[in-house]
């Protein structure tokens, strides 16, 4: 390819990054607007604008770029920010303003981003926690309620964010207190066993949707995220909640509960039971010399240590998690004769794969 072509392709893809970060601060600047206005605080921070502009004009310096270019840029993007900070929610409204949510869980990390998500959007918010004194804690931060397992008699919408091993049990009981009509739908990433015995045995006022949400609670927006739904009773609550999903951006795929865990059993399965693998055998790295690429995947493996019990729960209870780790063993164990006839075979299939994962970004 000619420079001029491949370096403007370049910075097309740099652009684009660009936009994205953007909107990452803007959504952080809505939710951060939204604390401000119940703790009754000035939208903008000259103080904290100067601090971030010596910060700017340092790492400027140290890069070779001038000062003159860069600082106006980000005196725009304040402006940008705080604009966002005074936008009511009502007037990106999507679906929930009015609705009642409680968030069981919600002070773990999938749940503050579900409360967060929820209250930014116009809906009131109340968390149940494991203890109270840390649910009244997160609730404050959040500047949402603490709630109880009885706000459930009064909520539209309880999501249950608590770790695989409770789902069952938390939603069970949680939906004893649920009026007919409203929504309960849980966060977990392993359906069998869990989704269609909740499904079996809850009442049958409540709708139910089981979601799992492909993406963790560091994202700053639900922008370009999928979320896989798996609905088992829907009405009037479940489309509101879709619609709103929706409208912020996510893709909401429907599939049957089996269907979700067969192809879990790929993509995340299979994954984090590589990424385990190889951050097992690295032992005798001393972490010196390292690569771009390893730095994006030790970042993965201490994503996968920081929700251990997760990881675990996933490789444990996925139906499938036996056949793909089998797999996953036999093609190591081609890969490590070195055959010639093993390595053309494993060439061809990681081409045919790569076209095929290329259709579908």
């Amino acid at each position: 390819m000619d420079e001029i072509p491949r370096i403007r392709e370049r910075i097309d893809e740099i652009d684009q990054r660009l936009v994205l970060l953007l909107k990452d601060r803007y959504e952080n600047a809505r939710l951060l607007g939204r604390i401000k206005r119940a703790r009754s605080l000035e939208s903008r921070d000259p103080e904290r604008e100067k601090v971030i502009l010596r910060k700017v004009q340092g790492t400027t310096v140290r890069l070779g770029l001038e000062p003159k270019v860069t600082l106006p840029i980000f005196k725009e993007i304040f402006n940008f920010s705080v604009q966002a900070q005074q936008t009511p929610s009502h007037n990106h409204a999507i679906g929930l303003e009015g609705k009642k949510i409680l968030v069981a869980g919600g002070t773990g990390g999938m749940g503050r981003f579900m409360a967060n998500f929820a209250s930014v959007h116009g809906a009131s918010v109340k968390i149940i926690g494991r203890t109270v004194p840390r649910t009244r804690k997160i609730a404050k931060e959040l500047e949402v309620e603490a709630g109880s397992i009885s706000d459930a008699t009064e909520s539209d919408i309880v999501i249950v964010a608590v770790p695989m091993e409770s789902v069952v049990e938390t939603s069970i009981d949680i939906a004893k207190f649920m009026r007919k009509g409203a929504l309960l739908t849980d966060l977990s990433s392993v359906k069998t066993g869990i989704a269609d015995r909740i499904s079996a045995k809850i009442p049958d006022g409540p709708e139910y949707v089981s979601l799992h949400p492909l993406f963790g609670p560091g994202v700053d927006h639900t922008t370009g995220q999928n979320i896989a739904a798996i609905p088992f009773r829907t009405g009037p609550q479940w489309k509101s909640f879709s619609r709103a999903l929706r409208k912020a951006g996510a893709r909401v795929h429907l599939m049957p509960g089996a269907y979700h865990d067969r192809v879990m059993g790929q993509v995340q399965v299979l994954h984090h039971f590589a990424l385990l693998t190889l951050g097992a055998s690295l032992r005798k790295w001393d972490g010196k010399l390292m690569t771009s690429s390893i730095v994006g995947t030790l970042e993965r493996i201490e994503g996968l240590l920081n929700n251990w019990d997760t990881t675990i729960g996933i490789q444990r209870l996925n139906p499938f998690s036996q056949v793909v780790r089998r797999e996953f063993a036999k093609a190591c164990g081609q890969l490590a004769k070195m055959q010639q006839s093993d390595l053309s075979n494993i060439e061809s299939v990681l081409q045919s794969n790569v076209q095929k994962w290329s259709r579908k970004l």
